[in-house]
């Protein structure tokens, strides 16, 4: 069977790149036949380890900007290679490339995957909702979304939760979750005095209350140290934020790593402040080591897989003063911080199993349109 994905820049360090090349390699391994489309020409080395026998084609598009003139000329390229590679399933692996994929002439199943929830549209444009007509802006968008949506054989979403949202649709929406990348267990330091958190540096993660956060409590734990690993547009508005609350001596924001797995072990509690989310590899990934986690409670994502108090913490979304508090409780309690991170490492390990989660993948590949 021949898959092929369709991905705006497989070289970057995002979660989509990290889980399409988790799938990738694991299905050639499996002996599948996978390609990968890729908008733009690579500018450097891919940042994690794709399998050498899938198939890259660059379509060499100048920009992921989509205006009337660039939209022919890559549904243009799309067929060419489609037209090559001749595969039995094509995968859009976000809303907006999907917008293109259906329109493909080859006779391979589409599937559409999201790597968000439907409320990243909602949040993004969320201030427009205290208007009447900007109300109607919101609900356009969702509409356009839902029409693409229609387009394709079938739609998979990470959760229950984002599930529900779609329940209007006619098709069926198949929830598939991320995979667990670390299945070996590792030996988290419980008496570590350091705090993680993992993601781009945008508007999306809010590392901003992050930083409000620990200006609250910096001073009360002069011992402890948080460490934001990523990359993004808002590094120099965070630091100078940082710098602003005088903080700069426990709070660093750090590269994007691929040893990322070092830096969960130096740690013992890992924080999470996004406004939403489709559903977090940083977050699960972070359990499943056996880390205790404080996460505002944004859609999607964490209340599937987070049991307040038993596997981590489910904080009202933008309740600084309260992720504050429990921050504080897990710091004063290693016992605590040792006994709620071996519960979620427990409990979504196997939820989320390689093998188990790939196997629906296959399932789906194979069943018929």
């Amino acid at each position: 069977m021949k898959i092929v994905y369709l991905n705006a820049n497989y070289t970057r360090s995002g979660g989509t790149e990290k889980i399409l090349c988790q799938k990738a390699n694991y299905l050639i391994e499996k002996g599948y036949d996978v390609s990968i489309i890729t908008l733009l020409k690579a500018t450097n080395q891919p940042f994690f380890s794709y399998d050498k026998r899938i198939h890259i084609y660059e379509l060499n598009m100048d920009s992921e900007n989509t205006n009337k003139q660039n939209i022919a000329l890559f549904i243009n390229k799309l067929d060419e290679a489609l037209l090559e590679i001749k595969p039995d399933i094509s995968i859009a692996t976000d809303m907006r490339l999907g917008k293109y994929l259906y329109r493909a002439s080859d006779s391979s199943k589409k599937i559409l995957e999201s790597h968000f929830s439907k409320f990243k549209r909602k949040n993004k444009l969320s201030w427009l909702n205290s208007f009447s007509i900007g109300h109607l802006i919101v609900n356009l968008f969702v509409y356009k979304q839902t029409q693409i949506i229609k387009k394709f054989d079938q739609y998979v979403v990470l959760t229950y939760e984002d599930r529900e949202q779609w329940r209007n649709l006619k098709q069926a929406v198949t929830v598939i979750p991320n995979v667990v990348e670390y299945q070996e267990p590792i030996n988290i330091d419980y008496s570590s005095k350091q705090i993680i958190g993992v993601g781009r540096l945008s508007g999306q993660k809010a590392w901003d209350h992050l930083i409000d956060i620990w200006s609250k409590l910096a001073k009360k734990y002069p011992e402890w140290q948080v460490k934001v690993y990523g990359d993004g547009e808002k590094k120099n508005e965070l630091n100078k934020l940082i710098k602003a609350h005088k903080i700069e001596d426990s709070f660093t924001i750090n590269p994007a790593t691929p040893d990322i797995i070092q830096k969960y072990k130096e740690s013992s509690i890992f924080v999470m402040t996004s406004r939403y989310e489709g559903l977090p590899m940083v977050l699960i990934e972070a359990m499943s080591l056996g880390l205790p986690t404080v996460t505002y409670k944004y859609k999607c994502g964490p209340k599937d897989y987070i049991t307040d108090q038993q596997t981590g913490y489910l904080i009202d979304l933008f309740n600084k003063n309260m992720f504050a508090e429990v921050l504080a409780k897990l710091m004063d309690n290693e016992e605590i911080r040792c006994k709620v991170g071996k519960a979620a490492q427990r409990d979504i390990t196997p939820k989320l199993n390689k093998d188990r989660i790939m196997n629906e993948w296959i399932s789906l590949f194979e069943t018929p349109s």
